[in-house]
């Protein structure tokens, strides 16, 4: 089985939380998709949090204008995770 990547993994999980079956665009934000507001924003966060084990700062979350962005402090999160495992 393919690994699936984080922008895949994210945008299934984002899915999730607003019930949608539209795909999801790099290139998209928050604004794009009904129902996605501050209290939704939170539970999508929560939601990434879980899935990926990462802590994501809620704050610049809020600031990503783009879901690749939002990809992007995933995937440093990980690589964050990686190098202090690495160091242990």
């Amino acid at each position: 089985m393919p690994c699936k990547s984080v922008f895949d993994r994210m945008a299934q999980c984002i899915a999730k939380v607003l019930a949608i079956q539209q795909p999801l665009s790099p290139e998209s934000s928050a604004a794009d998709y009904a129902g996605w507001d501050s209290v939704t924003h939170t539970y999508v966060v929560l939601a990434l949090e879980e899935e990926f084990g990462v802590q994501l700062p809620v704050e610049k979350t809020i600031e990503a204008e783009t879901l690749e962005i939002l990809a992007e402090m995933i995937r440093y999160e990980l690589s964050q995770q990686a190098s202090h495992g690495d160091a242990a």
